[in-house]
This record gives structure tokens, C-alpha cells and sequence, in this order.
């Protein structure tokens, strides 16, 4: 199919772990996903919009999240959250006064994982040939090569990120394309 076919010149990838829950720590800033999608309809013609993301089936349910992602017009890429425990590394220190090493154990931790980056790197390059503009939301440097291979391949690329937690390689890349995420709050805020 051709890029006329559809009628399509850009396309969003939303890394949700890095974008949408990253902003969670700028001070009142939670993303509302229904007007993300808009802005990215309005800035940038964006017919697609991937959402890559975990969901905790033990507090949200799948089905339920899926839907509603596909209402605010976002493709959804949704993973089930998987727990672990991980084990912490007995901190070792000696008493500054008598000399003996003492041994500080901490609890196990459990984390949450739900990599989608494989899955968001595959639809980029999917899309490769057809599409002239690709945005990324992700600060994750992780994605430097996919970025540095869609720029070779002589596409325009966007960066939506938070500078704060951005890779300097990704900020690098992006170079005045990069569009600070907190500058949104606005337009996309709850």
C-alpha cells in the first residue's frame, strides 16, 4: 500500500512507560490521552498513533483500557504487566568508631515489566518506506538507533520528551525538532 493509498504522512509511537508516566513526576502534570491524540491529529497530521504500554491487570482491566485507548483514536500495543521480585545487595559498611563491618539487609522488591520497545521499533520500521514524518514520545536512549536509521533513511523525525529524562543522544537526533513535553501542559494536561 502507498503512502497516497492512505492518505497518511505521519505517524506517533508513544512510549507510555517514558512519556505518559514520566510525566506523572513533573508537578500536576498528568497526561489526558484523549487530548494527546488531538494534538497529535492537529500539530502534525497524524492519522496513526501507537500506544506502547504495560497494563496492571490486578488493578485495571485489559479489555476495558484497550477500548478506551482506541476511542481516543490511539492504536493500542498493550502488554500484560509481569511482576518480579529482586533481591537487594546487602550493603556492606564499617563503624567509623570501633571498626567492625556490619551487613544492612533490605526486603525484596518487587518490579513491574512490560518492555514494548522490540514491538515499537518493528511498526517504526514497518512503516519506513511509506510515511514521511515519524514522532516519537520517548526520552528512552535506548531508541537512538531506530531515530538515527529513520533520519538516514532521509524521514523527518519529532521527539516529544521531558528534557529531564531525556537521552542526550535522543536530544542530539532530534536536535530543533525536539518539543519539550512540560511546554504542552496546556494542551495536553487533565
Amino acid at each position: 500500500m502507498k503512502l497516497e493509498d492512505e492518505k497518511i504522512s505521519a505517524i506517533a509511537f508513544i512510549d507510555a512507560a517514558n512519556i505518559i508516566y514520566g510525566a506523572k513526576k513533573e508537578p500536576g502534570f498528568k497526561v489526558y490521552l484523549k487530548k494527546l491524540a488531538k494534538y497529535l491529529r492537529t500539530r502534525f497530521g497524524v492519522r496513526r498513533a501507537y500506544f506502547y504500554g504495560g497494563v496492571n491487570t490486578k488493578k485495571i482491566n485489559f479489555e476495558k483500557y484497550q477500548k478506551m485507548l482506541e476511542q481516543f483514536g490511539l492504536i493500542p500495543r498493550l502488554k500484560k504487566t509481569k511482576f518480579y521480585s529482586q533481591e537487594p545487595r546487602p550493603k556492606v559498611f564499617t563503624c567509623r568508631f570501633c571498626g567492625k563491618k556490619n551487613i544492612l539487609k533490605e526486603r525484596k522488591k518487587i518490579r513491574a515489566k512490560a518492555n514494548c520497545d522490540v514491538e515499537l521499533t518493528i511498526d517504526a520500521l514497518k512503516n519506513l518506506r511509506r510515511l514521511k514524518e515519524f514522532i516519537f514520545l520517548t526520552g528512552d536512549g535506548d531508541f537512538a538507533p531506530l531515530l538515527r536509521l529513520v533520519k538516514e533513511a532521509k524521514r523527518e523525525i519529532c521527539v516529544i520528551a521531558s528534557s529531564r529524562k531525556t537521552a542526550r543522544e535522543i536530544r542530539e537526533i532530534a536536535a530543533e525538532r525536539f518539543i519539550e513535553i512540560k511546554n504542552l501542559k496546556k494542551i495536553i494536561a487533565k
